[in-house]
């Protein structure tokens, strides 16, 4: 299986590659929140047709005055896996850099990308930089203020945060 086609949790292939492991497995794939969501009401799945064009616009330009970001900014899409790997399809700066010890495709979805520590995000300047925050799986937390200098120091530079 290709590096790119399967995410997270699998506790099928767990119990196959450990089958003596003491049961019942627990699927901490859910990143990190402990607590599960439990819907009040049972939920009804939306069988019904996508949302319009004009939909689409008004949920973007909604989420670029709510972020403070232009329309130009903002990509509905339907999870974060598939936006990670379109990513590495655009042509952005380089080197690309990945915070160490997060999501594994942040780093797999890149030809060439380099692991930093966190340590070293502050002192990031050009090129690309992903990170997730709040981290997964430790739950680090990078202040907003502190991403929006860090962002705004690379784009000076040409740089993507």
């Amino acid at each position: 299986m290709s590096a790119l086609t399967f995410h997270g949790g699998r506790i099928d292939a767990a119990a196959y590659r450990f089958p003596h492991a003491p049961t019942p497995w627990l699927d901490l794939s859910t990143g990190i929140n402990p607590h599960r969501w439990s819907p009040a009401l049972p939920t009804v799945i939306d069988q019904g047709p996508l949302p319009s064009v004009e939909a689409l616009a008004v949920m973007v330009r909604t989420a670029a005055r709510a972020f403070g970001g232009a329309d130009l900014a903002i990509a509905a899409l339907p999870g974060s896996e598939i936006g990670l790997r379109l990513l590495a399809t655009l042509d952005l700066p380089r080197p690309t850099r990945v915070v160490a010890r997060s999501y594994r495709t942040h780093a797999e979805a890149w030809s060439e990308v380099a692991t930093i520590d966190p340590s070293a995000i502050a002192d990031v300047e050009d090129g690309v930089l992903l990170l997730a925050n709040p981290n997964n799986p430790d739950g680090r937390l990078i202040p907003p203020d502190d991403l929006v200098a860090i962002g705004r120091r690379m784009a000076a530079r040409g740089g993507v945060l």
